[in-house]
């Protein structure tokens, strides 16, 4: 297959790699708004002069041009969106501000001499003059017994001054300041237990933080049932994305034994969340509107689940090209693999830019290019009857796929190639969706 065939199969490719050039180089350089806003208004009217001179439209010659304004679109899209993004970030009048008020985004974890917690920053105040910011930053609690009664969506007024994180500066150490802006956090500010109080104003209804909410409640009937200590932090990364508890050696063993993204909430989750609804939904289909319910069913607890589990790039992914594959089959079309992966890959950069920085959609996205493409290759190397040993050499060729294009991002990043994840394949991923499923039973009954 040619590149003009491949494009002319899949055009959302046609829009991610010049969205990704975007993002990329508007991170890198510093582009000014008039110079971003002169090359969307050029690609506009290119694109419009196609669709009403059909001259233009007609010519083979002058094809070039409209992939050339497509390409500027998107282009300026990506770099519009990160600035936009970019610019949000920001508090303003930093160095005068004296107190702010902050929405905790999550229950303070505590740490060897603190507590840590996310926080939507909402107000700055200098003097008696109020501004509404919209930034976020990472607050450290000096120990007090009062912060354990602290939760998410709880509302702070601090007396405290937000200062800009910086690396130390050791050589070759990890930007931790760059991971947090992948984040959308610039700031972070250490508070003492009497520079802070509670305030009682009326929350706002919040999503991520009602979905965070029912995470918890979630979380307290595994504690209920007398699943405790590593266990619980076990079961509750692998089925609800609750990580941040997780004991720093237990996390060693998984990443030695290439299963650590077994522990981050993915595709494999999502998959098996999808499977056995449609399975138990499957008598809707023999109805007259029935397929068009299941899917709006399908697409709530997909999203849903996305949503209590944190919104993690692999599982807003997997979510996303599971919305095609459901649409889909409401439309009674069946899509192409690639062009799913790259339409998901342009709506979610288009709603957070900063993914494209995140190893985790780093990952995601190749580990499914990977298994997609050499998958298929692998499995007809050796013809096997037997469906058992079929399924298990099924099993090999995907994690043979993902790993041999992911193992350049993994020695990169984390300076080792997991040399057990064959072995640990073939445990960890058949015990994973068997605890999945009897964790999603104990849940619901």
């Amino acid at each position: 297959m040619t590149y003009r065939e491949f494009f002319r199969q899949h055009p959302f490719f046609r829009f991610l790699l010049p969205l990704i050039l975007g993002i990329a180089a508007s991170e890198s350089f510093q582009f000014h708004e008039n110079m971003i806003l002169a090359t969307l208004a050029t690609a506009v009217v290119g694109l419009i002069s196609f669709n009403v001179i059909p001259h233009l439209r007609k010519s083979y010659s002058y094809q070039y041009l409209f992939g050339l304004f497509v390409f500027l679109f998107f282009a300026g899209i990506g770099t519009y969106r990160i600035n936009l993004v970019n610019q949000q970030m920001f508090l303003s009048n930093l160095e005068l501000n004296t107190s702010y008020q902050v929405e905790l985004l999550d229950t303070p974890v505590e740490k060897t001499n603190s507590y840590s917690c996310p926080v939507n920053i909402r107000k700055s105040y200098k003097n008696n003059m109020v501004t509404k910011e919209s930034a976020k930053g990472m607050l450290y609690f000096a120990k007090d017994s009062n912060i354990v009664k602290l939760k998410h969506g709880d509302n702070l007024f601090i007396n405290s001054d937000f200062k800009r994180i910086q690396n130390p500066g050791n050589p070759n150490e990890f930007d931790y300041a760059f991971y947090l802006k992948t984040q959308h956090t610039l700031y972070s500010s250490y508070i003492d237990s009497h520079k802070w109080i509670k305030l009682h104003d009326k929350k706002e209804l919040n999503l991520i933080l009602l979905a965070r909410s029912w995470r918890n409640k979630l979380l307290s009937i595994y504690k209920e049932r007398g699943i405790k200590e590593d266990s619980f932090e076990i079961l509750a990364a692998l089925t609800l994305g609750c990580k941040s508890n997780i004991d720093p050696e237990i996390r060693k063993a998984w990443a030695d034994a290439g299963a650590l993204h077994v522990l981050a909430v993915s595709g494999l989750h999502v998959g098996i969340i999808y499977m056995i609804v449609n399975f138990f939904l499957g008598f809707m289909s023999t109805y007259k509107s029935g397929r068009f319910i299941k899917g709006i069913i399908l697409l709530i607890i997909i999203w849903l689940y996305a949503l209590i589990t944190g919104m993690s790039p692999s599982v807003m992914r997997a979510s996303c090209m599971f919305s095609f594959i459901i649409a889909g089959d409401m439309l009674q079309r069946k899509g192409a693999i690639y062009n799913s992966l790259a339409a998901s890959a342009v709506i979610l950069l288009l709603f957070d830019p900063y993914l494209l920085f995140t190893v985790g959609f780093q990952f995601s996205y190749l580990a499914v290019v990977g298994i997609v493409f050499f998958q298929p290759r692998f499995d007809k190397l050796i013809v096997v009857n037997n469906r058992l040993l079929h399924k298990f050499w099924q099993l090999t060729t995907v994690s043979l796929s993902a790993q041999l294009v992911t193992f350049p991002l993994t020695i990169y990043y984390f300076n080792q190639f997991p040399s057990y994840f064959l072995i640990s394949g073939y445990v960890v991923i058949l015990m994973a969706g068997v605890l999945i499923q009897m964790a999603g039973a104990l849940l619901v009954f």
